[in-house]
């Protein structure tokens, strides 16, 4: 998780995106950077997971210094995508830079050969203008607002209110969470015109204004699939979630695995077995004083079949006390 923060306009100033990153400083604890032209100022918070070394911070410039990006996220597939690139100039090892190299190679068509999740602004030296871009299924967060003829984006609402944006209620969502329980409201927030850049989304800015398309849409994606006989499609999903674990294992930095009894999780795991990764991993489970609510027992037999390291965090009611208003400043609004 990294932060990304910025401002656009003729009042873009490096002292107020500056402010924004320090809002938003627990999203990226290993490093801060701005970038700054007449009327662009994009900033970053690091957390690195991809090549620990300086030569992964942000913002980052592409080889032919057109393009600067600030980006938050993974792309899992960064590897193969820097095989396919041979001959650009890389400096590092790390997958920002293999979306920068992408987008000099492809231009917006590369957005359709990332696999991860990602957010993330681009800023062209040629024409002046920024894209943000939000992976396909809005796993990332990215929010925006116009502001006195200025854009402000980041990667969570409280910093756009620490510009100095007006933090005012927006009725309609807050009353769609309220009567209905709704916590997805499309690109619309609780905070009066603070829009979410759409899930598969793509914002253009430029000297003649700003516009917002969908990049990627799930039902246009479903629809393109050709059928397959339901053995077919066990096999091909099979290979594709295999395949994705395999991705997901790619990290300079431990990884952990968060562990319940439900399919999701216990379905990566056993897909781990067949994975020489599995006992270099640090497993998480959460438990509960209950016996009825716990699932830990099960969990933690498992794992020790398998040699898994586990770790047991109980929770208690007075941690949900402790930790609810930590939770609700970290989310700014309701989340699913």
């Amino acid at each position: 998780m990294c932060g990304i923060a910025g401002m656009i306009g003729r009042r873009a100033s490096e002292a107020t995106v500056r402010t924004m990153t320090d809002r938003i400083a627990h999203r990226g604890p290993d490093g801060e950077g701005v970038f700054a032209v007449p009327g662009v100022v994009l900033g970053h918070r690091r957390l690195s997971i991809i090549d620990l070394s300086d030569a992964g911070s942000q913002p980052m410039r592409s080889a032919d210094d057109r393009y600067t990006i600030v980006f938050n996220g993974e792309i899992y597939n960064y590897k193969e995508l820097r095989a396919e690139l041979a001959g650009y100039p890389f400096h590092s090892q790390t997958d920002t830079e293999v979306i920068l190299a992408a987008w000099e190679r492809w231009g917006q068509k590369a957005l359709d050969r990332f696999l991860g999740m990602f957010a993330f602004a681009i800023h062209d030296a040629h024409d002046g203008s920024v894209t943000l871009v939000r992976d396909r299924l809005g796993i990332k967060p990215l929010y925006y607002a116009e502001w006195e003829g200025n854009i402000l984006f980041a990667s969570e609402i409280k910093a756009i209110l620490a510009a100095g944006y007006p933090a005012r209620e927006h009725a309609p969502a807050i009353a769609q969470y309220l009567i209905w329980g709704y916590y997805d409201h499309g690109p619309e927030t609780f905070f009066s015109g603070i829009r979410a850049v759409p899930q598969g989304g793509i914002m253009t800015i430029g000297p003649s204004g700003s516009a917002v398309r969908r990049w990627w849409v799930l039902p246009e994606r479903v629809q393109a699939v050709t059928g397959l006989a339901d053995a077919e499609n066990v096999d091909a999903f099979l290979a594709l979630f295999a395949d994705s674990m395999r991705m997901h294992l790619r990290s300079d930095v431990p990884i952990g695995l968060t562990l319940s009894s439900g399919v999701d999780s216990m379905s990566m795991f056993y897909q781990l077995r067949r994975s020489a990764a599995l006992p270099q991993l640090q497993a998480f489970s959460m438990g509960f004083a209950e016996p009825e609510m716990d699932e830990t027992v099960d969990i933690a037999a498992a794992a020790a079949r398998e040699g898994l390291p586990m770790h047991r965090v109980e929770i208690v009611p007075a941690d949900f006390q402790a930790y609810l208003e930590k939770t609700v400043d970290a989310l700014d609004q309701p989340f699913g």
